[in-house]
């Protein structure tokens, strides 16, 4: 995935690039071990305006990956959700559905809940 920061008034090249080693190499990692900073088929995004907590549906791997502010070149996710560790990526972790685990995520919505 690439980004810009800020974003640019017109054209111009990327700034920011995350899931690939570098701007020229564009591969996939299916046999694993997966990493923080890989994807296989990234499908969604969200971001938070007001955290700059970033957010990506690895879809591939049957995770979404979380990142505290917007990452730096290379920079590997802070977290991951519905996989036990960064290095796996098993549909539903390879057992029966469950709350915690994922199979092909293709989207989400994340919503801020202010308890009062």
């Amino acid at each position: 995935m690439v980004g810009w920061c800020p974003p640019p008034a017109q054209d111009r090249d990327a700034d920011l690039l995350i899931g690939q080693p570098d701007f020229s190499t564009a591969r996939e990692w299916p046999y694993g071990p997966q990493c923080a900073d890989r994807f296989r088929f990234p499908y969604a995004l969200s971001l938070d305006n007001d955290t700059d907590r970033l957010a990506v549906a690895d879809t591939a791997n049957n995770r979404v990956l979380l990142w505290d502010g917007i990452p730096h070149h290379g920079c590997g996710a802070d977290f991951v959700l519905a996989q036990p560790t960064f290095g796996a990526n098993g549909e539903n972790r390879w057992r029966s559905v469950t709350s915690d685990t994922l199979c092909w995520p293709t989207g989400f919505v994340c919503a801020v809940i202010a308890w009062r």
